[in-house]
């Protein structure tokens, strides 16, 4: 059974709708530059932990640039982290097929 997150944070929505498209897009460019399927890596708890850190740590870094040039609103205190961090995991699992 799969966990179903309701989120009541703006700013936690806001910064996971953004991590997703960031997320989406480095995994794409590590497939273009792999030669081989990199779907294995999903399975890969150590690798996903970090590469979902520095998906997170990126966004938080340029969060009120980009809230900013797409005219969205948030604040980076009012993120929950671990509600991103598990939501990642979650959308991680696409990535398997």
């Amino acid at each position: 059974m799969s966990k179903i997150f309701e989120i009541k944070s703006v700013s936690t929505e806001t910064f996971y709708n953004i991590a997703e498209r960031s997320f989406e897009a480095s995994w794409k460019v590590m497939q273009d530059m792999a030669s081989d399927n990199v779907s294995y890596l999903v399975y890969d708890a150590d690798f996903m932990c970090v590469f979902i850190g520095n998906v997170i740590e990126h966004i938080s870094k340029n969060f009120y640039i980009i809230i900013q040039c797409e005219c969205l609103e948030g604040k980076l205190e009012e993120v929950n982290f671990e509600e991103v961090a598990e939501r990642l995991v979650q959308h991680s699992w696409e990535f398997c097929k």
